[in-house]
């Protein structure tokens, strides 16, 4: 599984310092190039890939942590 997010309100750096303070264990990308990839006029938003790369599912707002386990839990059953 590949997780990436993507930053639409920082500069680069201030998103690798955000990526230093928190931990955070995944890559980032700088929208809007992103964004525009994918179609996506919606902040935040969690778009979820299969194994050969098909979007099988997008949240659009907020998610929590308990709702991403839900979101791959289902995706694994």
């Amino acid at each position: 599984m590949v997780f990436f997010g993507a930053s639409n309100n920082d500069t680069v750096e201030d998103g690798l310092t955000y990526v230093e303070e928190f931990g955070v264990p995944y890559d980032l990308a700088l929208a809007p190039e992103v964004w525009e990839q994918f179609g996506n006029p919606y902040r935040p938003t969690t778009i979820v890939f299969d194994a050969t790369g098909r979007e099988v599912q997008r949240i659009d707002g907020p998610i929590s942590y308990e709702g991403l386990q839900d979101v791959l839990e289902g995706l694994t059953t």
